[in-house]
């Protein structure tokens, strides 16, 4: 199931009571931190528009488990 955030798509679910969405990212350029910024930028448009559009549905962002252990447990993607 997709929900459409002005053009944008990402994935939705329900499980139980429990409502979600994933915005899936790569991370295929060559600098994680650029990628990363753009996520970022991605991840909180998003979630403002859940906000008004879908009350109650938490965000979540999916990466590459590769570039999860090699870039978010340093510090900076950590202070977000």
């Amino acid at each position: 199931m997709y929900i459409d955030l002005g053009a944008e798509k990402i994935l939705a679910a329900e499980r139980n009571e429990e409502k979600i969405a994933v915005e899936v990212k790569s991370f295929v350029a060559p600098s994680a931190t650029t990628e990363f910024s753009t996520a970022l930028g991605q991840f909180l448009k998003y979630q403002l528009a859940l906000e008004e559009e879908h009350p109650g549905r938490l965000l979540y962002l999916a990466v590459p488990w590769d570039t999860y252990r090699s870039f978010f447990t340093l510090e900076l993607p950590k202070l977000n």
